[in-house]
């Protein structure tokens, strides 16, 4: 009588295909999970600098006044850019400033006044990428927009003296070709310095 203990050469290669199997189905499903966890905290810290630099943005914006040469707060406005004055680092001096999305970056250029009398060289700007991964452009939506002393949106750039109210929405995705989609933050500032409806 024929006593059979043991694994035939088959049925150890069937085993060692199933469990070869499990093992690349298990480590693919772990490999996903990390993959997906990269992309949701990469576009967590975006969006996290977004909000950063978009408080930054209205807290300047609410400080807006004269500049030191005498100009208006605000120098320029268009849905994309904007340029004015305030006095950002609490030193006395006005220094002026330019947030404008440039690509998919958010761009903060400040200049300091300097010379007698007090006049602003552009060459002397100190810009930096605020954000990046804005959609704004992209989605034709405006980053920035404007509205007079009643609330009405102000539509004609050039009036740069009736604003006194700004709104800016920046839609954040770091890669609108995967999950998770766009996201977007909101922040205003009223020009506490052009009030003129106390």
């Amino acid at each position: 009588m024929y006593d059979s203990r043991g694994f035939t050469l088959l049925e150890t290669i069937i085993v060692i295909a199933v469990f070869s199997i499990a093992s690349l189905m298990v480590f693919g499903g772990i490999n996903s999970l990390y993959r997906d966890h990269a992309i949701a905290l990469e576009q967590a810290t975006a969006i996290q600098n977004a909000r950063t630099a978009i408080e930054q943005l209205a807290t300047e914006l609410r400080r807006a006044t004269q500049g030191s040469d005498g100009a208006y707060p605000i120098e320029s406005m268009d849905p994309y850019a904007l340029t004015f004055y305030a006095d950002i680092a609490g030193d006395n001096r006005v220094e002026r400033v330019r947030y404008e999305l440039v690509g998919e970056d958010l761009v903060r250029g400040v200049t300091m006044p300097s010379g007698s009398p007090l006049s602003y060289d552009l060459t002397s700007e100190q810009a930096a990428t605020s954000t990046a991964d804005v959609r704004n452009q992209p989605l034709g939506t405006p980053l920035f927009r404007y509205y007079d002393t009643t609330g009405a949106e102000i539509t004609d750039m050039d009036d740069v003296a009736e604003v006194r109210f700004v709104s800016v929405r920046v839609t954040i995705n770091i890669n609108p070709a995967r999950l998770p989609t766009d996201f977007t933050l909101y922040s205003s500032a009223a020009l506490r310095n052009l009030k003129d409806n106390l």
